[in-house]
Formats: C-alpha cells, structure tokens, sequence
C-alpha cells in the first residue's frame, strides 16, 4: 500500500484492505477516511468490515462514500470536519485516491480545512 501525505493532515491511498490498517496505525495515522461506496467493486472490503478493523486497531473511522462527479457540499462539510478533527493527517482512501483528492480540492475550495 503506498500512501502520498498531501499536506500536513492529509493523505491519499488507494483502496485499503483490513491486513493494512496495523501499518497504518504504527506509521502514526489516527483516523482513516473511506470515500469508495460499498460494492463499487467485488474485490473491495465492505465499509463495516473497514470500520470494525479500524476499532480493532484504535483508529478513527469515517465513510463518505463518493460516487465519481457527484462531490457535494455536505460530503465536503463531513470530510472538512473529519481533517480539523484530526490530531494527525488522515489517509482517505478510494479506488485509485483521485476521488479523495478531489473531495479535500472541494473542501479547500469552500474553507472547510484546517490551516
């Protein structure tokens, strides 16, 4: 799994597995953000497979499934208030982690992100 730190309370991955989250937590990530709506595709971890590993591992978990070109508002509002939360940067995690780049692009863009 390869994570790119974005700034310096974000990350992008692309779609992360339960085996994964261990690593994640000893690479000092807090909370992990899964933008990827469930059965996207059939080789993906479901959303409560994900959150109940990221308990498992003490990590914060949050789903703000993002359908491709359908980036609203509100999922900007609850990824922007996910990142200010965050004591350290969270990794967000899609297919490919376009879709989290251009979720936090959103959130930058209306205000919504720590500074």
């Amino acid at each position: 799994m390869h994570v790119t730190l974005r700034t310096p309370n974000f990350a992008t991955s692309a779609q992360v597995q339960t085996s994964q989250f261990s690593d994640l937590a000893k690479g000092g990530f807090m909370v992990i953000v899964n933008d990827r709506p469930d059965r996207e595709s059939d080789d993906q971890p479901l959303s409560s497979e994900l959150a109940g590993e990221a308990k498992r591992q003490g990590l914060g978990y949050a789903y703000i499934p993002i359908v491709p070109g359908e980036i609203s508002d509100c999922d900007a509002r609850e990824f922007g208030d996910v990142l200010c939360a965050a004591s350290r940067p969270a990794p967000a995690c899609c297919r490919t982690g376009n879709q989290s780049q251009k979720l936090w692009k959103r959130a930058a863009l209306l205000g919504l992100l720590p500074h």
